[in-house]
Formats: structure tokens, sequence, C-alpha cells
């Protein structure tokens, strides 16, 4: 895992196609509400056991779209590192369960990225039992 820290012309990027949606007229909601553009992401890069996956040439290397990393980043003025740790404790081995939830997006239906994460600690759901 590790941050990357966006360019301008990400930043760029990001602002005309919100003005080009702002631009765009809505009988229902006339104001479109200023999302922050978030200079860095946190990103993970893993590979499959050769018999699951055709990424034995090249690991994954996907955007951790997770609310929770991202509003913990966030509420401690955007401290990206703090985000980096929690998730290294999230995934380390005999602690935690952990998952990764994987979603498309809708313009780009063959691009996945982690849109969630899960992470029940080890044994309890044997507890649940």
């Amino acid at each position: 895992m590790y941050i990357h820290k966006k360019t301008d012309i990400e930043r760029i990027a990001y602002h005309e196609k919100l003005l080009e949606i702002q631009a765009q007229s809505d009988l229902f909601l006339p104001e479109y509400k200023d999302i922050e553009f978030r200079t860095h992401e946190i990103r993970l890069k893993w590979q499959c056991p050769a018999e699951r996956c055709r990424c034995a040439q090249s690991p994954h290397d996907m955007q951790v779209l997770d609310w929770g990393l991202i509003e913990l980043a966030r509420k401690n003025s955007w401290n990206w590192e703090l985000a980096k740790q929690k998730l290294e404790e999230l995934s380390q081995v005999g602690t935690y369960d952990f998952r990764l939830i994987l979603g498309n997006f809708k313009q780009y239906q063959r691009s996945f990225g982690v849109i969630a994460l899960w992470y029940p600690k080890q044994g309890a759901q044997h507890q649940l039992l």
C-alpha cells in the first residue's frame, strides 16, 4: 500500500468536470455541492494466486475508496499517512479477518477499485454461533 499524490493535471481535470456538471440544468436540484478535491489517494497493490487470476505478470493496483479511511484523513487535517497506518494495522494477519470489497465504475465497467473494507476481529464470527 502506498499514498499517491495527485498531479496538477488531475486537479485541473477534476475542476473542469465539476464545472461541466454544474453547467447542466437540473429541474430538481439547481445547486450542486462543491466537493473538495482530494490531493492524495491511498492505493493497494497485490497479486492473486496464479490459479485465481490472470494478474501473474503484473499485480493489481487499486485506489482505496473506503469511506472510513478517507474520513479519518479528513478529520485529521488530511493526514494521509495516518489513514495509511490504519490500513496497515487492519491488514495485519492474525488480528483481523481482512477482506476487500471491490466494485466497478459506471463509466469504466472493466475498471475496479476497492470501495470498502471488511475487517471483523479474528474469531469474532465464531462467537456468533
